[in-house]
This record gives structure tokens, C-alpha cells and sequence, in this order.
């Protein structure tokens, strides 16, 4: 039985002494009125004890019967409760302390969720939003009080682990929206310079303070430090960090902030970094020469030496690996790029990206096919090329053109189940015996050798997220671009700032076809029905300009390049040749396509049909 249960009546009990007892009386023959049952039922009515327990009976093995359990209860027991008092403040401080397992798994579900979209995506956004938003609204209406009546002690003392709260719960909502590249409105911001200036005026902002987590022993913590989080965070806010590397940024700032000893300061420092301005509505600002009477600086000189020693560790760590261990690679090289990501936002100093070349503002139209799959197929067909609509508007069903790829010196083929290998070549002009393909048109506002930025309807840009590949044809252009997405950025409710990354000028899509060994050497891999296992590639001629492919490279499906072990061959037909190729060393991964370095093993002539 819970400790919050009382024995239940029987009906006929209630039946019989329904009419005998009043409203309001205490006791009748053992019974407890309605208002004593309530009271006894209500987790937050005496405090922290009660609370406490209410808290660690929530199922951990179901968090989302806990995280509803919860709503239920603040819906109850703070938004339908006339009278607010700082017993039941104290309460809720202690359910929210005893919740930070809740809020672990259910950023963890969302972030495993969000490498594609769809509507489980959506829902676990939602999900978070309101769970953090709750605790918001319910620390809101205590927090009016508590600034009413400062004076009177009972409230002042709770103030600093109220402020300290509600940030953590607005850092969680500014977390969720900077997985959705949202920024933060302007109410937003008064509300968390509001709680900081209170408890700055109150003397309380530098207080240290133990707040226990979930039973699980207590960590130190500040107003002033939480402030300087939620700002740490929103910082980082340029639109090229997918969920995973948000999420653990997050989870280091406290450990950079307690560890490095990060904090604001009143005094302007003359070597850069960073103020804010906490009668503004908005955030950490790089130092000018004219900051706002009142800031607050910082400096991030011991920050930005720890990520350039982790970069430094992980180079080492890249250094040693070998291809046998590719995923391992992988990560290492999406580290360093993680880390220079980084280092560029918290540099004391701004240091522009180094660019291939020179940025051209424009204004032109492009067309975009989003996805692996169809910028292979689009490459595949080569269908003749067609005017844009009119309109200019976007999703329009619309075959695809690229440009005549014939001169290249790798054409597809296809394997038939005789095991003739027959180059496939490029399709006729004016063939109709393809589908169309889903197109988007966008705006094309700046371009450089290495990138395009773009403008998306909101709407439609919800198709794409970090490192989803495209392809580009600008209007009056001829020829197609392979990129991929690195920066988004909500600029409004309609509009979405896209930045792509251009990898290739050039590209043909190939279908190769796998090898499996046996006892004799390697064969040709089958599927369950019998045929030669065969997939679709794109294949990026080698371009000495380019940091990354300074060798010839192929981007295949994500599960292709799981299930290959580096030492199985590949076979791929260029010209009036059988090429045997190798995998060799990756460099990048992304949720529906790998890309690596290829090598050539060996060659053939194509047979005779």
C-alpha cells in the first residue's frame, strides 16, 4: 500500500453517511472528509519529506507513465491551487531535483529518434517542450509571489533554488529548440535576465548551493553559474550542431563551468571575450569597444585551451587507428570537426573560416532534390533539363535534369543474373521511362567555390537536417552540384537559412556489386533470391582543390557500408573495364550514406555480351 493511501469505504459506507456529514467536518465515525483525503493524497501539501517520496515511487522503467504522472500531479496540485504557499514551493523543488533521470532518458529517446524525421521525432520534441515548459509556467507563479513579498524571509530564502530551477528548465526548452535551430523570443530572454537581476539585487546570485539529484548525491551549483550555462549554451546556437553533439554540450557545460572556474564579471577585460547585457533580450555578445553601461563579461581563455588539448588527444588517437577499425575513424574525424565547431564560437577572439574562395552575394533560384536516394536516381536518369516554373514555387512533381555526364571516365552498370557484367550508360535524351522526382525551388542568396547558402520555405526545409545530402542546380547553370547540409537556421516562422557544404562539380552514380569469401577465394555475394547482391553509389572523380577529395571517393547507403568489411572487394565497371576495388579510409557518416576513399585493385575487360 502507498504511504499516501488511506482505506478505502465501501459504497454502501458512503451511501449510508453521504447525507450525514457536512462539508468541511473532519471526522465522522473514522472517515476523513474530502478536503483532509485530498490533503493526505497531496505530495507537495507538507514539503520536501512528502515530495521526496511521491518522487522516487515514479516507475523508472516506464518514463512516460512518470512523465505524465508528473504533469497530473503539476496541473493538480500548483496550476488549480488558489493559495500558493512555501511549503508547497519547497515541495515542488524537491520533485523537480528528484527528476533529472526523467529529463536524461527523455533527451536521450529524443536524440536517438532524431537522426530522420517523422512523427515519433515530433512527438518527443513535443514531449520535452511541455514537460520543461510545465515546471516554467508552475515556477513562473510562484516566482510573482516571491517578488511581491521579498521581504518576508520564508520566501526570500527559497529564492535562490527557485531561480536556479526555473533556468534549468528554460535551459532545457532553449536545448530543444536549438535541435530545431530555434532561437529564443524576446520574452524569453527578459524572463532569465529578470530571475539573475532579482537575485542579484537580493545578494543572493553568488550563493553556493547543494542540490541533490534524484537521490543520487548533491552537486554545487549558483544562480550566477546556471546564468552563465544558459548563456554558454545559447551561444552555440549557429545552426551546424546536429542533436548528439547539442545534447552533449549541454551536459559539459556545469563540469566546464565548475572545473575551469568560468564565471561573470563586472570588470571589462582588454584581451576579448564575450558580455551580456541582462537588461536586454538577448544573449552573450563578442567584447566591442562600446559595451552597454551595466554588463556582465567573460572570458574563455582556459575553455578554449581545453578544447585545442582535446583536439590535440584526438588527433593523436586518429593517428594511431587503421582502417580495420573504420566506425572508430569516423568518429574521431567528426570529432575534430565538432571541436573546431567549438573552438570558433567560444575563441576569445572571432577567427573567420579560412574559404576556398571568395563569397558572391546573388539572387537566383535553385532547384533542389533532397536525399541519397533520389539525387542516385536523379543522377541515374539524366533526364533532359526544363525550365523552372513560373511560380516558382516549391514541390512541384518535376523530372529532374543533369548534365551529360558521357565524358566522364565511370559509368553505371548493372549485373545481370547470369553474371555478364553490361555497362549501362547514360540514358537517351528525351527518355520517359523514368519517374519523376520531388523537387524543391529555393532561393540562392550567396555561393563560393566550397558552398551555397539558400533561403527554404520553414515548411519545406523540414526535409533536411545536418548532413543530409543534396543536390543543386542553379537557374541558368548547366551543370549540377553534389553538397551537404551543414548549417540551418529558423530565421522566422516561414524562412530557414540553409548553408551547404559543395563537394563535388561532378558526379555519376555507379552500381557496384559485393564479395563474400569462402575457401576458394571470394565470390560473388547473392541475395535471398538468388541475385548478385548489387547497390547504388555516387562516385567523386578525385579534385586536387578539394580538402577532402584529393583521391577518388564513393558515397554508398549507410547499411552498405556497415555490413562491408574493409578487406572484401567491391566490383565497379569503368570504360571497357572490370574494376576490383577497395574501401579504404572513411571520411564521413551520416544516418542514410558513408563516404570513403576508394582504391583500385585490380582490372578487366568487360566480357563480351
Amino acid at each position: 500500500m502507498s504511504v499516501f493511501s488511506r482505506p478505502v469505504p465501501s459504497a454502501a459506507t458512503f451511501v449510508s453517511l453521504a447525507f450525514l456529514q457536512p462539508e468541511g467536518m473532519t471526522l465522522v465515525f473514522g472517515l476523513f472528509s474530502k478536503r483532509e483525503e485530498d490533503t493526505a493524497r497531496d505530495p507537495l501539501a507538507e514539503g520536501s519529506a512528502r515530495a521526496a517520496r511521491w518522487a522516487a515511487a515514479l516507475p523508472r522503467i516506464e518514463p512516460a507513465t512518470a512523465r505524465r504522472e508528473v504533469l497530473e500531479m503539476l496541473a493538480e496540485r500548483v496550476e488549480r491551487v488558489a493559495r500558493l504557499t512555501p511549503e508547497r514551493l519547497a515541495g515542488l523543488l524537491t520533485v523537480d531535483e528528484s527528476l533529472d533521470w526523467l529529463r536524461l532518458t527523455l533527451a536521450t529517446q529524443y536524440v536517438t529518434a532524431a537522426r530522420g524525421t517523422g512523427s515519433i521525432e515530433e512527438g518527443l520534441w513535443r514531449d520535452n517542450i511541455e514537460f520543461a515548459n510545465t515546471f516554467t509556467q508552475a515556477y513562473q507563479r510562484f516566482f510573482l509571489i516571491v517578488e511581491e513579498d521579498l521581504g518576508a524571509r520564508k520566501w526570500r530564502v527559497l529564492l535562490p533554488r527557485l531561480s536556479v530551477r526555473m533556468m534549468q528548465q528554460m535551459m532545457v526548452d532553449a536545448k530543444f529548440r536549438l535541435f530545431r535551430f530555434e532561437r529564443w523570443i524576446p520574452a524569453k530572454w527578459q524572463t532569465l535576465h529578470k530571475l539573475y537581476r532579482l537575485c542579484a539585487k537580493d545578494g543572493s546570485a553568488e550563493e553556493s548551493m547543494t542540490v541533490q539529484s534524484g537521490g543520487e548525491g548533491g552537486t554545487h551549483t549558483s544562480v550566477a553559474s546556471t546564468y552563465l550555462q544558459v548563456l554558454m549554451l545559447q551561444l552555440v546556437n549557429a545552426g551546424n550542431l546536429p542533436p548528439p553533439q547539442l545534447e552533449w554540450v549541454a551536459r559539459q557545460l556545469p563540469v566546464w563551468v565548475q572545473t575551469l572556474g568560468l564565471k561573470l564579471s563586472g570588470h571589462m577585460p582588454t584581451n576579448g571575450g564575450f558580455y551580456v547585457d541582462p537588461g536586454s533580450t538577448s544573449g552573450l555578445h563578442r567584447l566591442d569597444d562600446h559595451p552597454p553601461s551595466g554588463a556582465l563579461f567573460f572570458q574563455t581563455a582556459s575553455l578554449e585551451a581545453a578544447l585545442y588539448q582535446q583536439r590535440v588527444e584526438t588527433e593523436r588517437e586518429l593517428a594511431r587507428a587503421t582502417i580495420r577499425d573504420r566506425d572508430r575513424m569516423i568518429d574521431l574525424r567528426g570529432r575534430l570537426e565538432f571541436l573546431d565547431k567549438l573552438a570558433t564560437q567560444f575563441a576569445m577572439n572571432f577567427h573567420p573560416l579560412t574559404r576556398r574562395g571568395n563569397r558572391e552575394d546573388t539572387d537566383a533560384r535553385v532547384r533542389i532534390v533532397v536525399g541519397f536516394q533520389l539525387v542516385c536516381k536523379a543522377v541515374k536518369e539524366q533526364p533532359r533539363a526544363e525550365p523552372f516554373p513560373d511560380s516558382g514555387g516549391s514541390n512541384d512533381g518535376y523530372t529532374v535534369a543533369y548534365e551529360d555526364v558521357a565524358a566522364s571516365d565511370v559509368y553505371g552498370f548493372f549485373q545481370t543474373p547470369g553474371n555478364t557484367v553490361t555497362p549501362a550508360g547514360p540514358v537517351a535524351r528525351g527518355a520517359t521511362n523514368f519517374e519523376n522526382l520531388r523537387c524543391n525551388y529555393w532561393r540562392l542568396v550567396d555561393r563560393s567555390v566550397s558552398g551555397v547558402r539558400v533561403l527554404a520555405p520553414a515548411n519545406e526545409a523540414e526535409c533536411t537536417t545536418i548532413g543530409t545530402l543534396v543536390a543543386i542546380h542553379v537557374e541558368g547553370e548547366s551543370s549540377w552540384l553534389l553538397g551537404i547540409v551543414r548549417r540551418l537556421r529558423h530565421e522566422s516562422a516561414r524562412e530557414t537559412d540553409i548553408g551547404i557544404e559543395v563537394v563535388a562539380h561532378n558526379l555519376v552514380q555507379v552500381q557496384l556489386q559485393a564479395f563474400t569469401p569462402t575457401a576458394e577465394g571470394y565470390k560473388e555475394a547473392e541475395t535471398i533470391t538468388g541475385f548478385p547482391h548489387n547497390f547504388y553509389g555516387l562516385y567523386l572523380p578525385a579534385e586536387e582543390s578539394s580538402p577532402k577529395r584529393k583521391e577518388r571517393t564513393l558515397i554508398i547507403p549507410r547499411e552498405e557500408f556497415d555490413s562491408h568489411k574493409p578487406e572484401e572487394p567491391l566490383s565497379l565497371v569503368a570504360g571497357q573495364f572490370v574494376y576490383t576495388i577497395g574501401l579504404r579510409h572513411p571520411l564521413e557518416k551520416q544516418a542514410d550514406w558513408a563516404w570513403a576513399a576508394l582504391e583500385v585493385l585490380n582490372r578487366k575487360p568487360v566480357p563480351e555480351p
